[in-house]
């Protein structure tokens, strides 16, 4: 009897943590994509990947010193994915498209379906694909590799997808392409978004919206806070008619500035040394903030030799 109910209880646990995390380590009701930036020429600061869904919601997280980078994102959602380096500004700045591996080839959107962890594997700059090294690290598959998430030798390198939907990504509009060395399989579950450039153009609005938001208003910047709203008063960013300010609130085609009603409180984690002055391990924000030989990598001032980013 005693061992019927312990078997009940480790059973019921089970469920339980079963609830909150997936076999892939990444929480429930997520879906884990990987991949390892290889791409050379560009120069990375605290880098990014940025997955901006087409109903607004941004994931966003950081690639470790051997280019590994892990986004858990809700699934059945059109997704585009982009790196970007950090600023002091708090906004990001694009690098390059990183474009899903789809049966009819690389494309800038597509529809994240439920499954396994979607390996892109290596990650390079178009046209390069030769001159990069052989092989897909093994341990950049799954999220559970070890306690710190190492993925292949990434320095404990901490999987830290966080979504931040007031995330803003500038871009120049002249950034490359960078595509996926997996070949794409039926499992994958990934596949085309036929509505790719009108997602392109709605997400670039949207981004617009938070830039005119940070701009507008007397309220100082960190009084505001952006919000996605239409004239339909559902608040999901979309808006009936794209009013475009009509009711003279809104912005950028039918997005809303919000006054938060409280001034900004100060960074709650541990602000980063004096430019050029931080020791490895030092918090930082951006390469800068670190001291000879050392980038900035997870917002940490790291050694990083010749063969990693």
């Amino acid at each position: 009897m005693q061992t019927q109910r312990t078997a009940l209880i480790l059973c019921a646990a089970s469920l339980l943590l079963g609830c909150s995390q997936t076999m892939d380590g990444t929480p429930a009701g997520t879906r884990a994509v990987t991949g390892q930036l290889v791409a050379t020429g560009y120069a990375l600061d605290n880098p990014v990947v940025v997955a901006e869904a087409a109903d607004h919601r941004v994931f966003v997280t950081h690639l470790s010193a051997n280019g590994f980078f892990l986004l858990a994102l809700p699934p059945n959602v059109q997704y585009r994915l982009t790196l970007a380096n950090s600023t002091r500004s708090g906004a990001y700045s694009a690098v390059a498209h990183i474009n899903w591996p789809l049966a009819s080839g690389a494309a800038r959107w597509a529809t994240l379906g439920e499954g396994e962890t979607l390996q892109l594997g290596h990650v390079y700059r178009r046209g390069t694909q030769t001159t990069q090294k052989a092989g897909w690290c093994s341990g950049c598959g799954d999220a559970s590799d070890d306690p710190d998430g190492g993925a292949g030798g990434g320095g404990g390198y901490k999987h830290d997808c966080k979504q931040d939907d007031n995330a803003k990504t500038t871009t120049t509009g002249t950034e490359g392409d960078c595509d996926c060395d997996h070949k794409h399989q039926t499992s994958d579950h990934c596949d085309g978004d036929a509505n790719g450039p009108e997602h392109d153009k709605d997400c670039d609005d949207h981004e617009k919206g938070k830039e005119g938001c940070m701009m507008s208003g007397s309220g100082s910047v960190g009084t505001q806070h952006y919000s996605g709203g239409g004239d339909d008063g559902d608040d999901d960013g979309h808006g009936e008619h794209g009013d475009g300010g009509v009711d003279g609130e809104h912005h950028g085609g039918g997005y809303v500035c919000v006054d938060a009603g409280v001034p900004s409180k100060p960074p709650t984690t541990t602000p980063p040394p004096p430019s050029g002055t931080g020791s490895a391990g030092d918090t930082c924000v951006v390469n800068a903030d670190c001291g000879a030989g050392l980038s900035c990598v997870t917002s940490v001032c790291t050694v990083v030799t010749p063969t990693q980013m």
